[in-house]
């Protein structure tokens, strides 16, 4: 699922994977009667054999690049493993990072007790936005809508905290959710997108290298 706003105008889309990957519903700006279309869409999907999640992930990625606007979500749901395709953690999780750095938002839902918790979260962290666990099916428009709601009201988008360090010194992230280049003596930490009324807290390392007697920092 992606969702791109800008002012009042949303464009929507949507992509499923089974053993294969489709899109019942390319990127499209809602108006009235698009929901229908939404509706008619999703009543045609059923539940598959395989779970090809990486390559959904992807073309989510490559629908919601199509249409980029102020804000960009891309809402990964799956109930299973990934078994068809890329299964590895972090290669997946580079897919999301990747998204992350051409301005999109990548959020991910866990449904029931079968998917893997692990590779959810590290493709939402590394994709700058949250893990929702939900135990049943019907608690989904819920969470689904809570997320909206959150992306809507953003303080902030692709911020960055740009540090001067000393000589010799190296800042290392301990988050992946707050990723770190250094070039020099300058830093610069990737905050990403802010919800309104939210306070971060970001874990960093100053690693000092060893120098000769006498020479300080």
């Amino acid at each position: 699922l992606a969702v791109h706003t800008l002012h009042n105008e949303d464009v929507f889309s949507l992509a499923t994977f089974s053993d294969k990957v489709t899109c019942p519903f390319k990127p499209v700006t809602i108006q009235e009667g698009t929901s229908a279309g939404i509706e008619s869409a999703l009543k045609e999907i059923h539940a598959g054999g395989m779970t090809a999640l990486c390559g959904g992930l992807e073309l989510g990625i490559e629908n919601a690049l199509r249409s980029k606007m102020d804000t960009n979500l891309v809402l990964l749901l799956s109930d299973g493993q990934a078994n068809v395709g890329e299964t590895d953690l972090e290669q997946v999780g580079q897919r999301a990072l990747h998204a992350r750095q051409q301005g999109l938002l990548v959020s991910t839902l866990g449904v029931g007790a079968d998917y893997n918790e692990a590779l959810m979260t590290e493709i939402a962290t590394q994709g700058g936005g949250r893990f929702y666990h939900i135990e049943h099916a019907n608690k989904i428009p819920a969470f689904v809508a809570g997320e909206l709601g959150e992306v809507a009201n953003l303080a902030a988008r692709e911020t960055r905290l740009v540090l001067t360090i000393p000589p010799g010194a190296t800042l290392v992230p301990l988050s992946a959710a707050y990723p770190v280049q250094q070039a020099g003596d300058q830093a610069v930490v990737s905050l990403g997108e802010i919800p309104c009324d939210t306070e971060l807290e970001v874990p960093l390392r100053l690693a000092v290298l060893s120098q000769k007697d006498g020479v300080k920092l």
